[in-house]
């Protein structure tokens, strides 16, 4: 075994299958938009809160 270089994964299939691996159906994001009302979010979170709820909502918005 040895030790794995930074700069090996470069361009390796790990780093191409994150690009945009979320492809979500309106009944999902509708799910995901309800079950994020239901949670508490203090300080931060909130802020990251916010910023997932404005991309769902634009991904179903899009589709229409």
């Amino acid at each position: 075994m040895g030790i794995v270089n930074k700069g090996n994964l470069e361009g390796s299939e790990v780093n191409k299958k994150f690009k945009n691996p979320v492809t979500l159906d309106d009944k999902e994001i509708e799910f995901v938009l309800e079950k994020l009302q239901t949670a508490q979010y203090i300080g931060r979170e909130f802020e990251m809160f916010y910023n997932v709820w404005v991309k769902l909502s634009n991904m179903k918005k899009d589709r229409d």
